[in-house]
């Protein structure tokens, strides 16, 4: 079951600044033990601006209330909040955010038994959890049997720079993935003339450049049709 809380409920955990990364405390000998580690929450950020956040707990105690509070935060001063009360122990959150690239998110759980709390929090910096959208200005091309992709530096709250970019490229030959890194281009010799290619990619930031980066979602198919050929170029775009 779950219930909206109202602004009286509401935790300022912008101004805190005993939250890191992840962190535990409980109220001296009235704690509530339950099998938490960071990896249980998870915040990404769509290419909508829309903020998802998950989480489970392992076992939750039988009596336990949960109530859950995600802030976005500039600094200590608070931007955006929601916040809801549960007694169930997996469950999400969405919120469409108004906030600027440089702003983190605190996400806080109270666990509850009677008259004894523990309190699990984690932050993350806003653009360590960004989900890139596909990249830009895709293009399709075959010419003298090789076939040629190129695409634009996907859009990042991040990083700019294209070596922190990795890409994977599926042309619809039953075939893995192609995987390419710091570049904006792809090109595969001696193409089979009889396949109509189907070409999409998709895109993250490297894990050099971003903790526990995630994939973007496939772009739109680009079609090269090899009746079309003929030794000519045959391209297509995507934007």
């Amino acid at each position: 079951m779950w219930c909206v809380l109202t602004e009286d409920d509401d935790l300022d955990v912008c101004r805190d600044e005993d939250v890191s990364f992840f962190s535990v405390s409980s109220l001296e000998g009235g704690s509530v033990e339950e099998e938490v580690v960071s990896e249980n929450f998870l915040c990404l950020v769509r290419p909508t601006q829309l903020l998802n956040c998950s989480w489970w707990f392992p076992v939750l105690h039988q009596d336990a209330q949960l109530s859950v509070h995600i802030s976005v935060c500039d600094h200590s001063r608070t931007l955006q909040s929601v916040a809801v009360r549960s007694d169930e122990r997996v469950g999400w959150m969405s919120l469409s955010l108004e906030a600027p690239a440089t702003s983190s998110v605190v996400i806080r759980f109270n666990v509850t038994v009677g008259n004894r709390w523990t309190v699990y929090s984690r932050s993350y910096d806003m653009e360590d959890i960004e989900v890139l959208a596909p990249p830009p200005n895709i293009s399709a091309s075959v010419a003298d049997g090789d076939l040629l992709v190129a695409w634009g530096l996907p859009h990042s709250r991040g990083p700019t720079n294209p070596s922190c970019f990795e890409y994977q490229l599926d042309v619809g030959d039953q075939e893995a993935p192609r995987h390419v890194r710091n570049q904006l281009t792809y090109r595969e010799a001696g193409v089979d003339p009889g396949h109509a290619y189907r070409v999409r990619i998709r895109t993250r930031v490297m894990a050099a450049c971003q903790q526990d980066p995630h994939w973007s979602n496939w772009s739109q198919p680009i079609g090269i049709d090899p009746q079309c050929w003929n030794n000519k170029v045959r391209e297509s775009t995507s934007s």
